[in-house]
């Protein structure tokens, strides 16, 4: 059986489409804070706001992802 080519191929294929998600989701990271970040009004106080809410939202998204492990976990 003359497979190992085909295997070859397969995970050859399945890198490429890791590798595109990858770059898609992080194309889309950034596309999508760079345009959240521009909707605040230049006023003062939410221009502040501006410098701490990006870490707010990810320490958020960290806790949201370690209680969902949790409960799978449990």
């Amino acid at each position: 059986m003359e497979i190992f080519g085909m295997g070859v191929q397969g995970a050859f294929a399945m890198d490429l489409g890791t590798a595109f998600v990858t770059v898609a989701v992080a194309g889309l990271a950034v596309w999508a804070r760079r345009g959240s970040l521009a909707l605040l009004p230049p006023d003062k106080p939410l221009r502040s706001a501006a410098r701490w809410l990006p870490g707010v939202m990810r320490l958020a998204a960290g806790a949201l992802i370690a209680i969902v492990s949790l409960m799978v976990l449990v």
